[in-house]
């Protein structure tokens, strides 16, 4: 399948599935949901393999984001966000990135005042980048709580 007929697809279920869970039938809007998410996740991925681009690829990741934390995915929600935002969105998308993954440590429970990155080595050629993105993440150098090695 492409990645415009896996998104239509997805974007259907969901659809459906929100008309199920309208009606109390929780079990099946769930089962849609969870295929819902599957096609999206998979046109995301798509997209970033076949580097089809901006604002296509960080907008599938967080259409994917969103349906993973419906279902309360969160780590899988926050993965994609991460995805998302460590390409090149433009800045409307990357906002919506940023509350997709507000709405993540919100409804997981999690304070955003308390992420923790540990061990994590980052290559010296990929220091700016690493840099740029916890900038677009939102994580202030304070909110880092172990030492990042950089190679």
């Amino acid at each position: 399948m492409t990645i415009e007929e896996l998104h239509t697809q997805a974007m259907d279920m969901a659809e459906q599935a929100d008309f199920l869970k309208m009606q109390g039938r929780a079990d099946e809007a769930n089962a849609l949901y969870v295929k819902s998410f599957e096609a999206e996740k998979e046109a995301a991925y798509q997209a970033k393999e076949q580097k089809v681009g901006e604002p296509s690829e960080s907008v599938l990741f967080r259409s994917a984001a969103s349906l993973a934390c419906q279902l309360n995915y969160y780590r899988e929600a926050e993965r994609l966000v991460c995805i998302g935002l460590s390409g090149n969105p433009p800045s409307s998308i990357a906002k919506e990135l940023r509350e997709v993954l507000q709405d993540i440590y919100s409804q997981s429970g999690n304070d955003d005042d308390d992420i923790l990155i540990y061990n994590l080595e980052v290559p010296r050629r990929e220091k700016n980048r690493f840099e740029n993105f916890i900038s677009q993440l939102g994580i202030s150098a304070s909110q880092v709580r172990r030492a990042i090695a950089l190679l």
